[in-house]
């Protein structure tokens, strides 16, 4: 999958025990990783490793499973909690159970429940997509994202996995200031980055970071060659609504501001702000923007750089918070 951001990046897990005396304890189990941060711009999965169904332990369950991915994903967000621009995360998550039609609940289920709670506590960025057999096996995952089911009689599979490819690259990375409140920061804050030509990257700010501001203005510039950037708080894909896009041209910048941004609302009810930032195709010359490397967070010479900071006014206090 190409994730438009910087290449490919994908981390696969089975949902099997790894064979040890923790992992018999709810909480402790640790998910198998068959591919880990692979990046390869033609080939997400190029680093698969060979998978042996024989002999394998048993499946974990489903309750373990989800509080796994929850630490798993926890533990990430702790590596990269001092960069100011991360890429989003998804979960894909495979549930072939077929339907159990008035099931009564069970204390598995009640498990499942509760650890599905704790991990959208935990992450409310992070999308669950489900995908199985039976809508009523993957439903209880979703939250509005939807469901994806594999059935011959509603959908071919062919048209569930674009639709599930369309959901997945649509995911916001993610803006973040950790310590928005410590001034002796805001040098080390700068955010930067690169777009291609025609590309869209999503990205999001989430509102721990600004919900108790009493306005917020969030500033892109645009340094060798022409922008497009678009706001809206109602979607993480505000390019479809042509009324929220700003052109910038070379060299310039452009405020969107915000007043009251969390007005009566705490940093779990309140909507993130979301922006799309697209490459305009220019015949503008580009030198000297891009090192051919592994290190550079470009990909192409073409591509355009943009960077991003923000000014929040909290209270009486006015914090500038450059990100």
């Amino acid at each position: 999958m190409d994730l438009r951001y910087s290449g490919s990046r994908m981390t696969i897990l089975t949902d099997q025990r790894v064979p040890s005396a923790a992992a018999s304890a709810v909480g402790t189990v640790l998910l198998r990783t068959i591919v880990e941060e692979s990046f390869s711009s033609p080939c997400a999965a190029c680093a698969v490793t060979q998978v042996s169904w024989e002999d394998s332990p048993p499946s974990a369950p489903e309750d373990e499973v989800i509080v796994g991915i929850n630490q798993y994903i926890q533990a990430r967000k702790a590596n990269q909690s001092e960069k100011n621009g991360i890429t989003g995360k998804v979960v894909i998550y495979f549930n072939l159970k077929e339907d159990q039609k008035n099931a009564r609940p069970t204390q598995l289920q009640n498990r499942v429940e509760k650890a599905l709670i704790d991990f959208r506590h935990n992450h409310l960025e992070v999308s669950i997509y489900p995908l199985g057999r039976s809508a009523n096996a993957v439903k209880k995952y979703a939250r509005n994202e939807g469901t994806f089911v594999l059935s011959a009689i509603e959908e071919p599979a062919q048209v569930v996995a674009r639709k599930l490819l369309r959901r997945v690259t649509q995911a916001p990375a993610i803006l973040q200031y950790t310590d928005c409140k410590e001034r002796r920061s805001e040098k080390n804050a700068i955010f930067e980055y690169y777009v291609s030509p025609s590309a869209v990257q999503h990205w999001s700010m989430p509102a721990k970071y600004f919900y108790k501001s009493t306005n917020m203005k969030v500033t892109f510039e645009s340094k060798h060659g022409p922008l497009r950037v678009c706001y809206n708080r109602a979607t993480p894909s505000p390019e479809l609504t042509k009324v929220a896009c700003e052109d910038i041209p070379n060299g310039q910048k452009k405020d969107f501001v915000t007043s009251n941004p969390c007005e009566y609302l705490d940093d779990f009810s309140c909507p993130p702000l979301f922006f799309s930032v697209i490459g305009v195709n220019a015949t503008t010359e580009r030198q000297g923007t891009c090192v051919d490397n592994t290190e550079s967070i470009c990909r192409t010479i073409d591509q355009t750089y943009f960077k991003v900071t923000h000014e929040v006014y909290q209270s009486s206090t006015k914090f500038h918070i450059d990100l």
